[in-house]
């Protein structure tokens, strides 16, 4: 079907480096493009800028920001470039010719759809939820959710802070929270120190890109001198308080598990959590790509290293397919829109470019390899952190004692997809985001090759979260098999506790 037929030449969802790249080339190139994001500015994690009319003064220094901030400048002022910003996108399916995609989304109270001759998700990452007693109590968070009130608005998180994780980010964000002046009680790596060693395995890596490795010592320096803690094989095994956190207990790690003996509670009103980060595949696994296996957890969307994916005119980039960073994120953001021209027909990509990208994307995969050796932490560690009463699904208050009294007692439960059905973990707001991974360590399922029933949660339409009112008044037809129930597996035996599902209709 002619281009002319569709909307959109291209549609990309995700507006952070990986999309913004695609978006430059797209629209050179005479593409119609449209970028959808959820946030009200382009930009994604990495880039988060603050909201229109609120500056932070000296927003993102340093030579790390410096060429992202340089192409989100250029994006915003790339003519063609349709920005649908604010936006939720819930599904993709098949165009009705065939060929295509529509893609359905919500634009403040509406539900709306394009269509797109061909497809981009380039939806990002999310950090990996790590279930412990009192990780949900206010005041807990990610060092990403730290990091975004930093960048958009310049807010210190707590007075009194404590980092706990495995991987390097924990390093850049203790080094902006002294910038802003926050006070750092202690810095702790579940690792081994040794661990950083394996670095060295592939010193050529190592010299590709030494200014990552010159940043993690002069961080280490500064911190030191600063005199803040910064423990290796070490973390927060609890969090207490009440309403609010009011302190933490840290003990060790021996042997890749957390240890009771010795604890130590440190006085803190706000902790940051960092063990890696999980690709969200969500949107291009319900569109019916394939999906494999990440070492470290999750689903990583199939590619063929250009951004084509299993399906004919849908395509992937940066951390949705694999998370290696902003950088190497930007550079498979160029190569998926310069593949999308070139299955089109629209432009035949110079070779010595495309040469280039492979290159630089290289270099970056093995050096995301290594941080992801050196910060890898095993089931067995996530599985010594949380007890009986530690609530695995946030959405339905499901703890660990559920899952396991539904493992014991129930011959059925023995996939993923069944203790969903069971227990309701995986069917709140987050669609289990927060709870998929945790499940699979309780169940001794860890991730195959391939996402099954056994082995993860069945992703169907809306993969965000949409009102019935919304879908009620799309404006387009909704594909018949798009809320296809799945078959029942025994009887529901665990009811949820939340109220909102105890109130009368």
């Amino acid at each position: 079907m002619a281009s002319s037929s569709f909307d959109l030449d291209a549609a990309v969802v995700g507006a952070g480096p990986a999309g913004m790249a695609a978006a430059l080339a797209l629209a050179a190139a005479g593409q119609r493009v449209a970028v959808f994001d959820e946030q009200p500015r382009p930009g994604g994690q990495l880039l988060r800028q603050p909201p229109y009319g609120f500056e932070v003064a000296n927003w993102l220094p340093g030579r790390a920001y410096k060429e992202q901030k340089y192409r989100l400048r250029r994006a915003e002022a790339q003519a063609g470039i349709d920005w649908r910003l604010g936006t939720t996108v819930w599904g993709a399916f098949r165009h009705g010719s065939g060929a295509g995609f529509d893609l359905h989304f919500v634009a403040g109270e509406r539900t709306e759809c394009l269509s797109a001759r061909r497809l981009l998700i380039a939806s990002g990452c999310y950090e990996m939820p790590v279930p412990l007693p009192g990780w949900t109590l206010p005041g807990v968070m990610t060092a990403g959710a730290m990091q975004t009130l930093l960048k958009s608005q310049g807010l210190i998180a707590g007075d009194r802070i404590v980092l706990s994780g495995s991987h390097p980010l924990q390093l850049v964000l203790a080094d902006q929270l002294l910038d802003a002046g926050a006070k750092i009680e202690r810095v702790c790596f579940a690792q081994p120190w040794q661990r950083a060693l394996t670095t060295w395995r592939s010193p050529l890596t190592l010299l590709s890109r030494p200014g990552p490795l010159l940043e993690v010592v002069r961080i280490l320096s500064r911190l030191r001198r600063a005199g803040v803690p910064v423990q290796f094989s070490s973390c927060v095994q609890r969090v207490e308080g009440s309403d609010r956190v009011r302190s933490v207990r840290i003990g060790a790690v021996r042997n890749g598990v957390a240890v009771a003996a010795g604890t130590e509670t440190l006085s803190c009103d706000a902790v940051a959590l960092c063990f890696g980060f999980l690709p969200s595949s969500e949107l291009a696994r319900q569109a019916g790509a394939r999906a494999l296996a990440c070492a470290g957890g999750g689903w990583r969307s199939e590619s063929d290293g250009a951004g084509r994916t299993s399906l004919a005119d849908l395509y992937v980039a940066g951390e949705t397919a694999g998370v290696k960073g902003g950088d190497a994120a930007a550079v498979e953001g160029e190569l998926a829109a310069l593949s999308m021209l070139a299955d089109g027909g629209d432009l035949a990509a110079a070779p010595s470019r495309v040469a280039t990208l492979h290159r630089q994307l290289a270099r970056h995969r093995r050096f995301a390899q290594v941080l992801d050796e050196a910060s890898r932490m095993g089931d067995g560690f996530f599985g010594s952190l949380p007890d009986g009463k530690t609530i695995v699904c946030r959405c339905e208050d499901v703890t660990y004692g559920d899952l396991e009294a539904i493992r014991l007692d129930n011959p059925l439960a023995s996939t993923v997809g069944a203790v969903k059905r069971l227990s309701r973990a995986g069917m709140g707001v987050c669609q289990g985001r927060q709870c998929e991974l945790s499940l699979q360590r309780t169940l001794g399922r860890p991730c195959s090759s391939e996402p099954t029933m056994t082995s993860a949660y069945t992703v169907r339409a809306p993969v965000r979260p949409v009102s019935i009112d919304q879908l009620c008044e799309a404006r387009q037809p909704i594909p018949n098999n798009a809320f296809e129930l799945e078959r029942e597996l025994g009887a529901l035996r665990f009811t949820s506790k939340k109220d909102s599902h105890e109130k009368p209709l």
